[in-house]
């Protein structure tokens, strides 16, 4: 299979078991698409609050990137966020410092409301939005 046969960003039950989806209504419709935000605290050099609405977000140091962080312990494109298996996920982009999720270093985690994702010095909060 090749790039163009792939409908989107891989699905992290390919690479974490918490993922794997084995509820008795695997077959049934997905829910809609939650939306969320993330949000740089007040305390920030430069508070902001980014709408997240199910598809892929970057975030990193680079201007490319969906959610820019100028700051030197961010990487170029440092994590990404994205809607997969009914929920948003969280996936460092081989960051050189990592991505954190309520202290503790991911690569690929679910996303829950009022988590804390760290990304370099730099802290958000991701809260879904009722």
């Amino acid at each position: 299979m090749n790039d163009t046969d792939e409908p989107g960003p891989p699905a992290p039950a390919s690479r974490s078991s918490a993922a794997a989806d084995t509820s008795p209504h695997a077959s049934e419709p997905r829910e809609a698409i939650a939306e969320a935000t993330l949000t740089l605290p007040a305390g920030a050099a430069e508070p902001a609050t980014y709408p997240l609405r199910g598809g892929v977000t970057t975030l990193g140091r680079s201007p490319a990137n969906d959610i820019v962080l100028p700051d030197s312990t961010v990487s170029r494109r440092h994590c990404q966020i994205y809607w997969a298996q009914d929920a948003y996920v969280l996936e460092d982009l081989d960051s050189s410092n990592g991505t954190y999720l309520n202290g503790e270093q991911v690569q690929l985690a679910f996303l829950r409301d009022e988590d804390i994702i760290r990304v370099g010095d730099q802290v958000l909060q991701f809260r879904l939005v009722s």
